[in-house]
């Protein structure tokens, strides 16, 4: 493997991912808004990993298109 940058990132960011999902999808409905906290923790955890696999395919997408156009 030339280059393990792709794999690494990709691995860390499906693991963001999940871990955001695992937490979100644990609620408990009867608890409190204020006590669910996880909730919450699960919601920025999916946001995170999406901000980051979009800015990270766009990144590579404009490296592309970059050196099509040279």
């Amino acid at each position: 493997m030339k280059n393990p940058v792709p794999f690494i990132a990709g691995s860390l960011l499906a693991s963001i991912l999940l871990v955001g999902v695992m937490f979100y999808t644990d609620q408990d409905p009867a608890a409190p808004f204020w006590n669910q906290a996880k909730d919450f923790v699960g919601l920025a955890f999916i946001l995170t990993g999406f901000w980051f696999c979009v800015s990270y395919g766009a990144a590579h997408l404009f490296a592309f298109l970059r050196k099509q156009a040279s």
